[in-house]
């Protein structure tokens, strides 16, 4: 937009001499890098040396262009606009560029009369012209020009009457292809069309490469006995069907599909963080790794059946940071798309959680009336209104009173995990079961200051929560 081009000539005024910064044209593809109105380093005398790049002109004068003898009313008409150059006298000028990407510059040039033109030292441009300056009356390439910083060193000549001197250099550019990769979750459940065409799929995996900006609009197509599910690619959750994704980076997304031909439910892990991060950097974020050791070490593939069901674990991935609201939405969305589907195929929808990740799914529980869940299962949780709790003040928190908690109306059963070696947890009155975990585990250091491990290291503990499925 015009807006934007002037923002960007605004900015242009407080660049650097001495490296200056490039801005881009919108929709053009095109850098400017020099253009009227750009300051440079200029002498009156010629001095040894001065086109080379590590040439010394801190001491030169500064001046911006157009240089023009600013004779309004003479032969040629130039406006007073840029710096004075004096007619029948020479001035020699400097400036340096920053390029960003190997590339070909273009240098646009208006000269009344002579110039020679020196790129990094080497003479380029050499021009003997009569008559009027107009914008922009010569164009040259400069070819294969490397990324850094290079030196532009100008000779001009003034030979009566009038004198005018502007240059402009611009970098025309095409940006690299973006990669999209889909994941087919699982194989067998369909086939992923892309408009524009370009993916080529093989096993459950899908590539292709687009040019930067693309709209890209993927078609999930399940094959007879298998729904789609949704699209995630770990920051949002959509089952919209097709879905459209802007190529402006490589892109990565999976296409989940479900059975309809079997009682199919899922099982959604949300982890949570340590109690000495929540209570003396509550601002990091240190990606959490329960729910990611949880399923490696019960299945290479990331997935888990148990009891015979169609019930597989899916880790929700999240900041592990209670300033990370956004994961609220993210989870409603994907409880949301189970929820379609379960309908559908009569398997459950439970929720398995732990530490602050319970207070988040109770969250995206209850905040959406289109999520129906099964089983809602918490472990070491903050849902209540011990000490501890109500001493960390978190936004979270304040969403309800811990003293009255209402029970999610949308849950079928809720069962609450908690050990007495673990302070931020208890029982909880809204929750349908309460049961108490006795433990002897002991971390690396022999100690079990929030008994975290003890929901996770325990084979037996955990396996009593994965059984939980099938409590009445």
């Amino acid at each position: 937009s015009i807006g934007t081009v002037l923002l960007f000539l605004a900015i242009m005024i407080f660049i650097s001499i001495d490296q200056v910064a490039a801005f881009v044209l919108p929709d053009t593809g095109q850098t400017v890098l020099v253009d009227s109105g750009s300051e440079w380093r200029y002498l009156d005398i010629e001095q040894a040396g001065w086109t080379v790049t590590s040439f010394d002109d801190s001491q030169w004068s500064i001046g911006i262009t157009p240089f023009n003898d600013h004779s309004i009313s003479g032969w040629c008409g130039y406006s007073a606009a840029g710096t004075n150059w004096p007619i029948n006298t020479s001035l020699y000028l400097r400036k340096n560029i920053a390029v960003a990407q190997a590339s070909d510059l273009t240098l646009k040039i208006a000269i009344d009369n002579d110039l020679i033109l020196y790129f990094d030292g080497n003479e380029v441009v050499t021009i003997i012209s009569d008559g009027c300056a107009y914008e922009w009356q010569y164009q040259y390439n400069i070819p294969a020009i490397t990324a850094g910083v290079h030196t532009i060193s100008v000779k001009i000549t003034d030979r009566g009457d009038t004198s005018y001197f502007n240059l402009g250099v611009s970098q025309e550019f095409v940006s690299p292809p973006r990669s999209l990769t889909v994941t087919l979750d699982p194989q067998e459940g369909g086939t992923i069309t892309s408009v524009p065409e370009g993916l080529i799929c093989s096993g459950n995996t899908c590539t292709g490469s687009f040019p930067q900006g693309t709209l890209a609009t993927l078609t999930a197509n399940p094959i007879n006995g298998w729904l789609f599910v949704h699209w995630d690619d770990g920051t949002i959750c959509s089952p919209e069907n097709p879905h459209t994704i802007v190529m402006d980076e490589d892109k990565a997304i999976n296409a989940v599909f479900a059975s309809a031909e079997k009682k199919t439910g899922a099982v959604i892990f949300v982890d949570g963080i340590q109690i000495f991060q929540i209570l003396f950097d509550p601002l990091s974020i240190w990606p959490g790794n329960y729910s990611q050791y949880l399923v490696e070490s019960i299945d290479d593939e990331d997935r888990l059946s148990f009891n015979k069901r169609n019930e597989s674990i899916t880790p929700f991935i999240w900041a592990n940071t209670t300033n990370d609201t956004g994961a609220i939405s993210r989870l409603s969305e994907l409880l949301e798309s189970w929820t379609r589907v379960t309908k559908i195929t009569h398997g459950p929808l439970i929720v398995a959680s732990h530490s602050w990740g319970t207070l988040l799914a109770y969250l995206a529980i209850t905040n959406n009336t289109n999520v129906h869940v099964d089983k809602f299962i918490t472990m070491g949780s903050p849902l209540n209104a011990n000490l501890l709790v109500s001493m960390y003040s978190n936004e979270w928190l304040k969403a309800f009173d811990l003293l009255s908690l209402p029970r999610p109306s949308n849950v079928d059963k809720w069962h609450n995990y908690w050990a007495k070696c673990d302070p931020i947890s208890a029982s909880i009155p809204s929750a349908d079961k309460n049961y108490k975990i006795n433990t002897s585990y002991r971390d690396a250091w022999g100690i079990y200051p929030t008994c975290h491990g003890a929901y996770f290291e325990d084979d037996a503990v955990w396996g009593n929560i994965l059984n939980d499925a099938n409590k009445k």
